[in-house]
């Protein structure tokens, strides 16, 4: 697995709901302050539809799905037809090109600039997508949590439905908590002739530092814990379409 190519869903009720990840690779989003004037919903509207028009051609075609609400703005990227995968270098360019298009729209609007509160990166990750993951012994493969659980050895067969979610503390370089990693592992069926397995990674915390700076130190340390607890919690099979 390389820096470029991973991915990640998740629920917590510290942060709001996020879009179909089913069907979303990555998705990239930022929270803000509201507690002061913001602009109204028919503003932000107004904008997201001029926004959407243009940003194919300002920022190419792969530039996502993006989602803005007075309360936050996320951009969403869905498989990519011969690559895979967004990359992470490439995602960031078209997500700062978005926020700061909208503070200055914000600007326009006579109010004040909107603080960042909350930061969210989150990676989609199906396993061996075509194979049944019921078939006895292959779960045991993919996912380390489960691997010393020899099918052959148990009363329990192998599950039906798989569900579960974790969550561990971010810290940052000098040892300090900046943030949350939350990963959830789901079965799915997604139009597919077999279940899938969706291991879905998301860092969620604060800007570390001023402005867009400081949204991109918390991206960067997010990515990291990402693509490394996905290492940390799969086995080298499942890793290796990423």
């Amino acid at each position: 697995m390389t820096r470029q190519r991973l991915h990640p869903r998740v629920h917590d009720q510290g942060h709001p709901e996020l879009p179909d990840l089913a069907r979303s690779e990555v998705v990239m989003g930022v929270e803000f302050d509201t507690t002061g004037a913001s602009p109204t919903e028919s503003a932000v509207h107004e904008w997201l539809t001029q926004r959407a028009g243009s940003r194919p051609r300002l920022l190419g075609p792969d530039c996502g799905a993006l989602d803005v609400t007075p309360e936050r703005l996320r951009v969403s990227w869905g498989r990519q037809p011969h690559d895979g995968f967004a990359s992470y270098d490439d995602i960031w360019p078209v997500f700062a090109d978005d926020l700061e298009n909208f503070e200055a729209f914000v600007r326009g609007q006579g109010l004040r600039h909107l603080p960042v509160e909350g930061c969210e990166l989150t990676y989609v990750n199906p396993l061996a997508p075509g194979q049944d993951w019921r078939r006895r012994g292959v779960l045991e493969r993919l996912l380390l949590q489960w691997a010393h659980v020899d099918p052959t050895e148990t009363l329990l067969p192998t599950p039906e439905e798989v569900q579960s979610g974790t969550r561990y503390k971010i810290r940052g370089q000098d040892g300090a908590a900046v943030g949350r990693l939350y990963v959830t592992v789901d079965s799915v069926w997604l139009e597919t002739p077999e279940p899938m397995i969706l291991v879905t990674l998301t860092a969620h915390g604060r800007p570390v530092g001023e402005g867009t700076d400081g949204i991109r130190a918390f991206f960067d340390t997010g990515f990291e814990w990402i693509v490394r607890g996905f290492a940390a919690l799969t086995s080298t099979e499942a890793q290796l379409p990423y």
